[in-house]
């Protein structure tokens, strides 16, 4: 299976939510070389040790051909918050960024050059974490940097993966 290592001297040279449930076909998770398939989305998972500079998260799939959105949660537990939000709203074309911090929204970022996922394509997400920020590649193009609103990265632990998508893979390195 294939790693996202390649894609990390790229990073380094250029320097209204609503759950859905559907089947999926398997989904490898790879944590530590260790191996689990799940068959539904949402996906969630546990991120030993929590986050840290260096750490990546990479999610592979495909968007049912009549996606609405695709989310991706970076959770602290023991709490409603949400460290990154990343929403791909298929239907608007726009790939909405945020942070959910002591019960309230944080300012909403949604400029960018293009927009990366289409229904029932393929994609290749990877969330770079780096000391100030979160780097996001999606299809081995660099989409946006988003910066940490929490700080205390080991805090960040929990992975979550819902929308209209089917998952092929999620490695976590």
């Amino acid at each position: 299976m294939e790693t996202n290592n390649s894609l990390k001297p790229y990073f380094t040279a250029h320097c209204s939510q609503q759950h859905f449930l559907v089947r999926t076909s398997h989904v490898t998770s790879l944590t530590n070389q260790k191996q689990e398939q799940t068959e539904t989305i949402p996906f969630r998972k546990e991120l030993e040790e929590g986050l840290a500079v260096g750490r990546s998260i990479t999610i592979k799939g495909v968007t049912n051909h009549t996606a609405q959105s695709l989310y991706v949660n970076l959770r602290v537990p023991d709490s409603s918050d949400i460290a990154l939000h990343l929403n791909a709203c298929l239907k608007k074309k726009v790939f909405v960024r945020n942070s959910f911090i002591s019960g309230c929204w944080g300012p909403e970022e949604t400029k960018l050059d293009s927009f990366p996922f289409t229904e029932g394509g393929y994609f290749e997400m990877i969330v770079l974490c780096e000391s100030r920020q979160f780097r996001v590649a999606v299809n081995g193009q660099h989409q946006l940097d988003y910066k940490h609103r929490v700080q205390d990265l080991r805090r960040i632990t929990q992975l979550e993966v819902l929308g209209d998508a089917t998952l092929h893979a999620v490695n976590i390195l």
